[in-house]
């Protein structure tokens, strides 16, 4: 009688074990998707991180702000004219 009082509390005790493996490892996936994800987007924001710090340092130079400030903002001093290329149709 006590064997099977036993093989029954045992078997139950590994039942048990396994199920909260089984949570565990769910855990263990949910937080590594977290962690690939976020270190996707770490590593996303550390290169656009990088290419801001290359504009700055290239816009911190007066020739080059002024040459910027031309192109994108169609910026010219009083007096200048502007003119405006546009390609042709097959181009």
């Amino acid at each position: 009688m006590w064997k099977i009082a036993i093989t029954v509390l045992l078997a139950a005790l590994i039942f048990a074990a396994g199920f909260e493996l089984y949570g565990i490892y769910q855990a263990y996936i949910g937080v590594k998707s977290n962690y690939t994800e976020l270190r996707t987007k770490a590593e996303a924001l550390r290169e656009e991180n990088e290419e801001l710090e290359a504009e700055v340092s290239y816009l911190s130079i007066p020739e080059n702000l002024l040459k910027a400030l031309r192109e994108r903002f169609n910026y010219k001093f009083p007096g200048e004219k502007s003119i405006i290329v546009v390609p042709k149709q097959g181009e």
